[in-house]
């Protein structure tokens, strides 16, 4: 039996396989992203530990977890900064938070940008990559950062708490701004540059190697082999189409595309695929399934005499005509990452009249994420990307039926869609898999199945399109009413 594990923004999820690829079991424990002053977003790291003890638990129960031969973990961004013994300094920063903003211009000027973009593949943004935040520690919170002396994600950290083990994957190495892609190493400038020459630099390793097995603090049985695992994008595309060569599209708590490309360009998140061997570029849009969520919490109480889960918001947006009625979603509502890297800007309904009502909000949500991945989708084109191949589809938005069918139309491809969505705790335990020997990459296939083809609706196409050139124009004007809207409020 395989484990596999995914640390969301959101909620923590463990499946369970065997080893023809058959889902066992399934545990889900639910969090909470904690907002506060100067931009803060954050978790207590001990959230994830009692999650993931949680949900063992829970699988316990039914299955006999002694038989867990390896176990992966697929994570979300997240920085997590310890003493020498693994307890964390501060609450865990997740990709949202806002405190290092001001940093990006400090960084810019003092390294340039065009230099960290040649050492790490990456560039000087806030959120995805850790340079601005360690900054802002490093000069607003410096007599605890001075006491840091271990840094992880929240991938690592918790393979830190099962095996004891110091390490991080490349996957995640590549996009803290402190490793270098073209060495293949941490860079010892910008790891002192960013105030860590007192921290322990973690041991690399590629994401299917073993790392160490789970210890008597592990609450498991000792000696469980577990793997380096890795950004759960990567996770997410392995359990997609195995690893190979393909376009992915996940839908989670952050959408974004996955593509294979030869050279990595500035405007794109980029790592290294699972075994290190191709470049990957990513498209992280901030809110996907967390605008959802958003707007599901936000409509609770106007939505009477219905239960409010996601199933009854596919049924009332599925019957709103396509643009919602004249109602356009800007889904920024924590800044806009990719393609625009800009956090002045919010998120906004334009357009609402008084006839509008839930379903059309609902709609209107799910669209406006359409939207921003097609702008991302034609940035990815002028870099080479064929769009008009079929697109594998994953993660927890691909079980809507209408997000599915907005996306293929505003995209125009052919969705691909799994028989197992939760793709990131798959690819994880298929991590596992391969690093005792159970599969080669090739083996994977026998995982993940593709259950249904989603087309473009022609009709729909057309009316997406003129939308889209719509969307993408709003974003320039909107962007000065938030920046004089700023000056006025500071």
């Amino acid at each position: 039996m395989l484990a596999g594990i995914d640390v969301g923004s959101t909620g923590l999820k463990v499946s369970l396989f065997d080893d023809k690829g058959q889902r066992l079991g399934y545990a889900y424990r639910e969090y909470e992203i904690i907002y506060g002053q100067n931009g803060q977003a954050v978790i207590n790291p001990e959230v994830w530990w009692n999650s993931l003890q949680s949900c063992f638990k829970e699988l316990s129960q039914f299955l006999n977890l002694r038989l867990i031969k390896a176990i992966g973990i697929s994570s979300a961004n997240a920085i997590v900064l310890t003493d020498e013994h693994l307890t964390p300094l501060f609450p865990a920063i997740m990709q949202l938070d806002k405190r290092g903003a001001k940093m990006v211009d400090v960084i810019e000027r003092e390294i340039g940008n065009q230099l960290l973009f040649w050492k790490t593949g990456n560039r000087n943004a806030l959120g995805y990559q850790w340079g601005a935040t360690l900054k802002w520690l490093q000069m607003y919170e410096a007599k605890v950062f001075s006491k840091v002396r271990r840094i992880y994600n929240p991938t690592s950290y918790l393979v830190g708490r099962l095996t004891g083990a110091y390490t991080m994957d490349i996957t995640r190495a590549a996009t803290t701004l402190l490793y270098n892609t073209e060495k293949r190493e941490w860079d010892s400038e910008l790891w002192d540059y960013f105030g860590l020459s007192l921290v322990e630099k973690p041991e690399l390793f590629t994401c299917a190697e073993v790392v160490g097995s789970t210890n008597e603090k592990s609450g498991l049985k000792m000696g469980i082999q577990v793997v380096a695992g890795g950004i759960d994008t990567i996770c997410a595309t392995i359990g997609l189409h195995g690893g190979s060569k393909g376009d992915a599209l996940i839908i989670g708590s952050v959408g974004r595309f996955a593509v294979s490309v030869e050279q990595w360009g500035s405007s794109f998140l980029n790592t290294w695929s699972w075994d290190g061997k191709q470049k990957i570029s990513m498209t992280p849009v901030n809110n996907a399934g967390t605008a959802l969520k958003w707007i599901r919490n936000l409509l609770c109480a106007t939505i009477q005499g219905q239960t409010i889960d996601y199933p009854f918001l596919n049924q009332i947006a599925e019957q709103i005509s396509p643009t919602s009625e004249g109602l356009l979603f800007l889904p920024y509502l924590n800044g806009a990452s990719c393609p625009r890297w800009d956090e002045t800007v919010r998120g906004t309904f334009l357009g609402m009249e008084s006839y509008h009502t839930a379903g059309h909000m609902i709609r209107a949500v799910m669209e406006g994420v359409a939207f921003s991945l097609g702008e991302n989708q034609q940035l990815l084109e002028q870099f080479g990307s064929d769009t008009t191949r079929p697109l594998y589809l994953g993660g927890g938005g691909a079980r809507s039926p209408v997000w599915r069918q907005i996306l293929s139309d505003v995209l125009g491809r052919e969705l691909l869609v799994p028989k197992q969505t939760e793709t990131e705790t798959m690819g994880a335990a298929m991590l596992g898999g391969m690093a005792i020997g159970w599969y080669t990459r090739e083996d994977t296939n026998i995982f993940h199945s593709v259950q249904e083809h989603i087309y473009p609706i022609l009709k729909n196409r057309d009316i997406y399109t003129k939308a889209q050139q719509i969307f993408s124009r709003i974003y320039e004007p909107l962007k000065e009413i938030y920046q004089a809207g700023s000056k006025v409020v500071n």
